[in-house]
């Protein structure tokens, strides 16, 4: 047996906050998000989940993810007689890369000519997205007509058009209002039959009438609310648990854990639990207060997370070795933990080791 440390997933969840996500705008299709291993959950879970879901379309970062998860779809696309979509929302590195669209009918976006050319040369025949910028200035087209015509003498099939909202999580910043404005603007300008899409998880709360065609929610899939203070029913997906190995007897003005910096006020009982920040538990957790969760109480986490192993105070709990803590997720939501480490659940669940077992049910 390896360590007894585990992300424990729910496809029931995931498929539930599909539904839901896909309820918010119903007019617009929604391309699932599932890039570096689906948020750290596991790709083949993931993809598996949303598949039997109904989901059809999905995006990940680039052509490898995407051959990956071609290979991971084909039994169901075998039996099924139906053919996913495979976005890329980094478009292509090199020539290789363009092999791969070819061969596995994966779908880029692109924002270059270099990548035009990268197409061609694999003789590229499918379809495509164009990436175009409308404020945030990251990746998008600086001549999005000329892309545009290129892509047509070519004979390809353009999707549409692709952004992304830098202020989705801030409904009231006036850079929102532009974007949308700039993505209506390019839609008309390029003619009909072009596609749009713009928003991620949070647009999709704070902007549905801007949903236009396709909708791409990541983070909300995964059960972390897109927005602060959000009251989307949303269920989490991953449980993040690891068993105690021990529990000893700390005295009064004994140290805990690396630099002595906590110091026991009191006799305690601490237990140590064997996971740590090699496994993606926030090394500041130790000192910001940080609690994990078992059998419906909280306990807290006393002196600095390790690399292997977390000490938290179990005085006066039945608590025992072998027992399972959870760092996160249906009783201590990862959404709370990373506001206490002041980074967000997008860091905390694609941060999980590989070297944890990723267990569906």
């Amino acid at each position: 047996m390896s360590r007894p440390v585990t992300a424990r997933m729910e496809g029931a969840a995931l498929q539930h906050n599909y539904r839901l996500l896909a309820g918010l705008t119903p007019e617009a299709r929604l391309m699932a998000v599932v890039k570096a291993d689906g948020y750290g959950h596991g790709l083949e879970g993931v993809a598996g989940a949303l598949w039997d879901a109904g989901c059809r379309d999905f995006a990940v970062t680039d052509a490898e993810e995407g051959a990956r998860l071609r290979s991971l779809l084909h039994a169901r696309e075998e039996e099924w007689g139906e053919r996913a979509s495979v976005t890329l929302f980094s478009g292509l590195f090199d020539d290789e890369d363009a092999r791969l669209v070819v061969a596995h009918e994966l779908a880029p976006v692109i924002h270059s000519q270099e990548e035009v050319a990268r197409l061609r040369r694999a003789r590229f025949s499918g379809g495509l997205w164009l990436k175009v910028e409308t404020g945030m200035n990251r990746l998008g087209a600086d001549h999005v007509r000329q892309l545009l015509d290129r892509c047509y003498r070519c004979r390809w099939p353009v999707r549409g058009l692709l952004s992304h909202l830098a202020c989705a999580d801030l409904p009231e910043h006036p850079l929102n209002a532009r974007q949308i404005e700039r993505m209506r603007s390019h839609l008309n300008l390029l003619g009909p039959g072009l596609s749009g899409s713009l928003l991620n998880s949070a647009g999709m709360v704070h902007f549905p009438e801007a949903a236009f065609d396709v909708v791409r929610p990541g983070i909300a899939l995964y059960g972390s609310q897109p927005v602060a203070g959000g009251s989307l029913d949303l269920r989490p997906v991953m449980r993040l648990e690891a068993e105690i190995m021990q529990i000893h007897r700390v005295e009064a003005g004994g140290a805990v854990s690396y630099g002595a910096e906590y110091v026991a006020t009191r006799p305690m009982r601490v237990a140590v639990v064997a996971a740590g920040y090699g496994d993606g538990v926030p090394r500041r957790l130790g000192c910001v207060g940080g609690e994990v969760w078992c059998g419906g109480e909280r306990f807290p986490i006393v002196g600095r997370v390790c690399m292997d192993y977390t000490m938290i105070d179990v005085t006066g709990s039945t608590l025992r070795v072998g027992d399972r803590v959870q760092f996160w997720g249906d009783g201590i939501p990862v959404d709370a933990v990373a506001a206490r480490c002041g980074t967000i659940g997008y860091e905390l669940f694609t941060g999980v080791n590989r070297r944890v077992r990723r267990l569906w049910s």
